[in-house]
């Protein structure tokens, strides 16, 4: 089984041209994260801050013994802090996703957790 936690439906195109939809499931994973100004920058005269997130704790994705043979797709970031996470993927939006006025409009594959 697939899920898909992003607040918005994923498409997957594959080499022969076929798409595949997974709908947004109307439940959404989502990391904490906390701002700190560290900077100011000037352009043309004008100063812009300058600010590190730092990302912590993930919130409304199941543990992974919750529901065995599931597997969730969440968004880059959230993947990033689910390290180890088997069952754990996200959209490849990167220099292979299909693009469509400059929006991605699909991807042609899908990244695991980091190890």
């Amino acid at each position: 089984m697939l899920v898909n936690l992003t607040p918005h439906a994923i498409r997957l195109i594959a080499s022969c041209g076929t798409e595949v939809l997974i709908p947004a499931s109307g439940r959404e994973a989502r990391v904490d994260s906390e701002s700190t100004l560290v900077d100011t920058i000037v352009i043309e005269g004008i100063p812009f801050p300058v600010s590190r997130t730092e990302y912590g704790q993930v919130t409304g994705l199941p543990e992974a013994w919750e529901f065995p043979g599931t597997t969730y797709v969440v968004s880059g970031k959230v993947l990033g802090q689910c390290k180890g996470r088997s069952d754990v993927i996200g959209p490849n939006t990167g220099s292979t996703a299909v693009r469509r006025e400059g929006q991605i409009w699909g991807v042609v594959g899908v990244e695991a957790a980091p190890l």
